[in-house]
């Protein structure tokens, strides 16, 4: 019996083994975020993290650019350094109805293109490194680049792994103020128009009021 015990021991151990991680430790997933918000006069996007990543499903030329696009869910700073390996997306993210603003961003750090489908990062990255960046707008507001705080938490989720990309848009206590200041405007307004028997133009403003109420809660 104690033969048995001993062999049946060793042969369990022995399947372990030939297993490998597999089986002793869960797969390692990694995350980045992005997190924009209004400082200073500028909107900055400050990017932090680290990714675990599958096979690229291209390599191509790096081009230096910045790019941000709400819209199309895209944000990116790089640098014309080498190549770049493109890993696709599950699906495309849009933040915001803002439009192109190419070249006008200032970025400083780590090469990351977050582009619609499509996430682009040097050829020589290695999974689980970590990533830094920042790519400042001067001189304007997260609602005149059309960027949507009220929808935020955005999340990209990387194909053929559980990796993501976090979004997370905050805004400045006067940001919060203005938004408060509109609400009221909007709700006076309506309260006018309802005396003056306009039932139809009050409930359309105090529909905008509730989207606005819906921002400012998010912020």
């Amino acid at each position: 019996m104690t033969k048995i015990f001993s062999l049946l021991s060793f042969r369990i151990a022995v399947g372990i083994a030939f297993a490998g991680p597999t089986l002793l430790a869960p797969q390692a997933f990694a995350a980045l975020t992005i997190v924009a918000e209004e400082t200073g006069g500028n909107v900055v996007f400050t990017f932090s993290g680290s990714l675990n990543l599958p096979a690229p499903s291209a390599t191509i030329p790096a081009v230096a650019e910045t790019y941000l696009n709400p819209m199309q869910g895209a944000i990116a700073f790089r640098q014309a350094t080498g190549s770049a390996d493109r890993f696709p997306f599950v699906s495309m993210v849009p933040f915001g109805t803002g439009d192109t603003q190419y070249n006008v961003g200032i970025g400083a750090g780590d090469n990351i293109g977050v582009y619609s489908t499509e996430l682009y990062l040097n050829e020589d990255y290695i999974s689980g490194d970590p990533l830094s960046a920042t790519l400042t707008f001067p001189n304007t507001t997260l609602a005149a680049l059309g960027v949507d705080a009220s929808g935020s938490p955005y999340v990209w989720t990387i194909a053929g792994s559980n990796d993501t990309i976090t979004l997370r848009v905050t805004q400045s206590a006067g940001a919060k103020m203005e938004l408060s200041r509109k609400i009221k405007k909007l709700e006076k307004k309506a309260k006018k128009l309802k005396k003056k028997s306009k039932k139809a133009k009050a409930k359309k403003l105090l529909k905008k009021a509730k989207k606005l109420k819906k921002q400012l809660a998010a912020l």
